[in-house]
């Protein structure tokens, strides 16, 4: 792993004055560099996650079959189980709605809804690939906006 080089380059970078006491500073400077890996790791699997959500997205929207659907179905999932074990979704939902519940259910909401929309166009006789697309486009700008 490279918390020895993260260590190194976070150790050089401070300036004499802001030395911690003495003990302190091998606790604090791991914690920090933990911390940052972690977050480090977590954005590129994210990032993985919606470039694979974003592919299936565009297979989707060009086949237009029930089983890309559920292939990009899977692709949310994973992309959402992902943004709550790193807690990047829970980061800025910090509110509660009315009934006492967190805010990330409403966001579930919506995203299910969106995928029930995209499978009763898929499922009907008229496949409106207009909709399809932009329903695509509002489940990507959710995610987006709440994993910034």
């Amino acid at each position: 792993m490279r918390v020895d080089q993260t260590l190194t380059q976070w150790w050089q970078s401070r300036d004499a004055g802001q030395f911690p006491a003495a003990g302190e500073s091998l606790r604090t400077s791991f914690g920090q560099v933990f911390q940052v890996q972690m977050e480090r790791q977590g954005r590129e699997q994210l990032e993985g996650a919606l470039k694979r959500m974003d592919a299936a997205g565009g297979r989707l929207s060009e086949r237009m079959s029930l089983e890309d659907l559920r292939r990009y179905k899977e692709a949310l999932k994973e992309f959402l189980e992902l943004a709550v074990r790193f807690g990047f979704v829970l980061k800025e939902e910090t509110g509660r709605n009315r009934r006492g519940r967190p805010q990330l259910y409403k966001l579930l909401a919506v995203l299910d809804e969106h995928v029930l929309e995209m499978a009763d166009i898929l499922r009907g006789p008229e496949r409106d690939r207009l909709r399809l697309l932009a329903l695509i486009g509002e489940i990507r700008g959710l995610l987006v906006h709440v994993t910034v």
